[in-house]
């Protein structure tokens, strides 16, 4: 993403149900705004914690098992 970039779409359909975004000037918001309200929703709901980040998914299967392998950073 660039710096300055807008959404394409108005905040007020932005929102999920029972949380929406927070109120501001504009009704299009900047990509940083946009990433600050699902980083916040998903910290509300505890979302966050419940995500493998830098995970390999190595098998998925149709039960909803997931096989994951640690990234390893270099």
């Amino acid at each position: 993403m660039y710096q300055g970039l807008k959404t394409n779409l108005p905040k007020e359909i932005m929102g999920f149900p029972g949380y929406e975004m927070p109120a501001q000037t504009a009704s299009y918001v900047r990509s940083d705004e946009v990433l600050q309200f699902i980083c916040d929703y998903s910290d509300h709901y505890a979302v966050t914690e419940r995500i493998a980040f830098e995970h390999l998914v190595e098998e998925i299967s149709w039960y909803w098992l997931l096989v994951l392998d640690p990234v390893e950073r270099t």
